[in-house]
């Protein structure tokens, strides 16, 4: 009997321990029956050896490995004890995990496209240099290009205060509406040489 539940308990350690030392999961469904087993066995063998019994006849045979087993089965309770109460405490003391940014959607080559939202949100806009005429971009956009990326060359203009800001090959921004997508309203094929 005392094999059986040594076995028992050791199966249920040994699978409580894989899914928190490897798969970093806590699962009360292993843990508990885990430390349960544990005690069970534990007592057990301890009231096997003439330590645990009123009776000084009891137990001979089996006093010294009743004394390893029980000592074994001590150790594991102890030591399931303090994984559980270290894997809770840990668990709770660690920051929730920031959301990965999702990488910026790419244009077609040739193409700048703008959002009206940070984080390339909302309905997008394509313009290609060469291709479509230089001048104001949708209403929905102008002095409000939430992001941008591009995958051509190109200059944003504020035709109001006359500022210019070039577009390289590759640029983009996920929150251009904080930078000079506040001022932007024209989108040209290139800039003025600066003098």
């Amino acid at each position: 009997m005392l094999i059986a539940l040594l076995v028992l308990t050791t199966v249920f350690v040994a699978v409580a321990s894989n899914q928190i030392l490897n798969d970093n999961v806590f699962s009360w469904w292993w843990c508990i029956p885990a430390l349960g087993w544990s005690a069970i066995t534990t007592f057990t063998a301890y009231f096997l050896t003439r330590a645990g019994s009123g009776d000084p006849d009891a137990g001979v045979n089996a006093s010294t490995g009743g004394r390893y087993v029980a000592l074994c089965g001590g150790g594991v309770v102890v030591v399931g004890a303090l994984t559980v109460v270290s894997y809770i405490a840990v668990a709770e003391a660690m920051p929730e995990p920031e959301p990965v940014a999702a990488p910026h959607p790419t244009c077609v080559r040739g193409s700048i496209c703008l959002w009206p939202e940070r984080g390339f949100g909302g309905e997008v806009w394509t313009w290609q240099p060469g291709a479509d005429a230089d001048g104001p971009v949708p209403a929905r956009l102008r002095d409000r290009i939430g992001s941008f990326e591009a995958q051509a060359t190109g200059c944003f203009v504020d035709s109001e205060s006359k500022e210019e800001r070039p577009i390289k090959m590759q640029d983009w921004s996920g929150r251009y509406v904080e930078k000079f997508g506040r001022q932007a309203d024209t989108v040209k094929a290139a800039c003025r040489p600066s003098s």
